[in-house]
């Protein structure tokens, strides 16, 4: 055993896929084995030894016992037994390593290697049933994240619509269709190019829309996730970002599947956004069994360990503080000890004088203010320069320091933003988010001419912020609203609209963006499925699908047809769910590399904005 156990870690340790900072993933071993890795079973088949206790032969056919092959690099024998290995450090273990330390600590559910294509609905119209987002196998997948084409192109300026012209890599885009997929298509050309990423999931709870009526609801949200996480990663540059807003219901396994894909190490901040609307206080006080619930969460986590970020300032949003964030927060025990820069000197520990060689540098800095400042306010200058100038000018009659009152105080940026408004109440869609909110996000990790990112667009308040702010931006939503009420608040701020962030940045409009789609196939009698309200239409569809949709290899036409009464039968939801089941996934929407397939009817201009975008040679 013992012999079979070294032979079999030395092994593997020569797979660099199986190894990190010198140590053998376990874990990894095992999901390669269950996944039947061709790499790893060849590397197995080298040794004799291990070649006999882990394949059976079948006929001159060599057949591998992955279960035996799982039970045995899950055996004990792989981990010591002796207290001393625990030496005097406290802490949870996985074998004889610590949490913090292991990087094979991974979240599980059912379903995790799949993929969930993930359709969406209105909020009010909430599904029930989880074959409208199908759980896909890996075995059942070879052309569903292949790019996709774009149809449907129109352009936006100031003056509205305007002729297309060109689409490149240089506009701010706007796309509808299947996120998934979505992702999967722009990373041909935007992967590691992306500076941040916001976005504001489903939060699979009773008030939202990402509803399931089976056993692993929890699951198939992870999968849901996960998928889109680890290609939002790839899509990231460097030195980029990425923000998770999710409530508290989810916030923690969220965490956990933001350390598997992006590293714990990578783990910046979790911000805390009180404000949440408080429910169920009509309760009497007795039945009340646990603390209402006012804040979501903001985890902000990097591409990489080594990124940094230049201070951060931020408005003051303690409203009820009159003396001034600044005053107040360091009037206490906090400022005898405190040790920021402060006019170019530091605070000495234990004292809180103003001598005169400092306050005649106040009056210097603040003289250099009005100087350099371009007409800003002090909180837009500290913001902008990252100078921490003063809270000391002359008075308007003598000339002597004073205390700086501004009204629009600024502090250093932590983790609890009170006050910053969260909900959007600048036009009516429900869900969406302040931009004076992703206005602090997008402050705190991008810069001017900085590509920005939201899969999850909604109406528009990521691209929104991010186009007033001299980001570029992508953004990314499935349903019908993407056309209209997204595509539509984007052109008026083009146009130069006066709400959220506007007067803050002097907003005066300009830019463009480019509106596309998704080129549907499949997924036009997804659509047609979902919106049909009685039987004939089903019927109808199931008529249409058989000449045009491509449907699974593993449907036989002829005998779902000859059980015509049965079909019938089923009650409406059951039909809609079987004529779904026999759509190819693969199929949904039209791949890049076969749109000059008359089938899809992909216009010859559309075709031609796909290879320009793309950088494809002339058919």
């Amino acid at each position: 055993m013992q012999n079979l156990l070294s032979e079999l870690t030395a092994l593997l340790s020569t797979d660099d896929r199986l190894v990190a900072d010198g140590k053998l993933m376990k874990n990894k071993v095992v999901e390669l084995a269950l996944n039947l890795d061709p790499l790893l079973l060849r590397l197995l088949l080298k040794q004799p030894t291990l070649r006999r206790h882990f394949f059976v032969e079948v006929d001159q056919v060599q057949v591998f016992d992955k279960v035996k092959f799982q039970r045995f690099v899950s055996n004990k024998s792989f981990l010591p037994d002796s207290f001393t290995a625990f030496k005097n450090k406290i802490g949870l273990t996985v074998g004889d390593e610590y949490l913090t330390d292991s990087k094979e600590v991974v979240l599980a559910w059912p379903y995790k290697d799949c993929v969930l294509e993930g359709g969406q609905d209105r909020a009010e119209a909430r599904r029930k049933e989880i074959f409208w987002n199908e759980t896909l196998a890996p075995d059942q997948i070879d052309r569903l994240l292949a790019p996709k084409a774009f149809v449907n192109v129109r352009r936006y300026s100031m003056m509205g619509e305007v002729p297309v012209g060109t689409f490149t890599t240089a506009d701010n885009i706007l796309i509808k269709g299947n996120n998934l997929l979505a992702l999967h298509t722009v990373k041909r050309m935007f992967a590691g190019q992306v500076r941040l990423i916001f976005i504001d999931p489903p939060f699979n709870t009773d008030n939202d829309s990402f509803q399931y009526n089976d056993t692993f609801s929890q699951s198939t949200w992870f999968t849901f996730l996960r998928n889109r996480l680890e290609v939002a990663k790839q899509l990231l540059a460097p030195n980029g970002s990425i923000f998770v807003h999710i409530d508290h219901d989810n916030n923690h396994p969220v965490k956990m599947l933001l350390d598997e894909i992006f590293g714990r190490a990578n783990f910046r901040n979790e911000i805390i956004l009180p404000g949440r609307a408080v429910k169920g206080l009509q309760k009497q006080f007795a039945t009340i069994k646990k603390l209402q619930v006012r804040h979501d969460t903001l985890f902000w986590f990097t591409k990489n360990e080594e990124t940094s970020f230049k201070t951060h300032w931020v408005d003051k949003h303690d409203v009820g503080n009159t003396e001034g964030h600044w005053h107040h927060a360091w009037s206490t025990e906090e400022r005898k000890t405190m040790q920021y820069e402060l006019l170019d000197t530091k605070i000495t520990k234990g004292q809180w004088v103003w001598g005169e060689p400092r306050a005649l540098q106040a009056v210097a800095n603040f003289d250099r203010f009005l100087a350099e400042g371009g007409g800003r306010t002090l909180a837009e200058y500290w913001r902008d320069t990252g100078q921490a100038l003063s809270f000391i000018r002359r008075s308007p009659d003598d000339g002597k320091p004073q205390y700086w009152r501004a009204p629009a105080d600024i502090r250093l940026a932590d983790t609890v933003w009170n006050g910053v408004p969260i909900a959007n109440s600048d036009h009516g869609f429900k869900t969406a988010k302040n931009e004076k909110y992703l206005a602090e996000v997008l402050r705190l990790a991008s810069e001017e001419g900085d590509l920005v990112m939201d899969f999850f667009g909604g109406s528009g308040s990521t691209m929104a912020t991010a186009h007033k702010m001299g980001r570029r931006w992508i953004g990314v939503e499935q349903l019908d609203y993407a056309e209209t009420t997204t595509a539509g608040r984007l052109a008026s701020v083009l146009a130069g609209d006066a709400v959220g962030i506007s007067a803050q940045v002097n907003w005066q409009g300009g830019g463009e963006f480019v509106y596309c789609e998704l080129a549907k196939a499949n997924q036009t009698f997804v659509d047609s499925i979902t919106a049909a309200t009685t039987k004939k239409q089903l019927a109808a569809i199931w008529l249409t699908m058989q000449e045009k949709a491509f449907l699974s290899y593993q449907v036989d036409v002829a005998s779902i047809n000859a059980c015509v009464h049965d079909f019938n039968a089923l009650p409406i939801e059951d039909q809609k769910r079987f004529l779904i089941e026999v759509l190819d996934k693969n199929l949904l929407y039209v791949p890049l590399s076969e749109m000059d397939d008359k089938t899809y009817g992909i216009s010859e201009s559309d075709k031609a904005l796909n290879r320009a975008f793309f950088r494809l040679g002339a058919a």
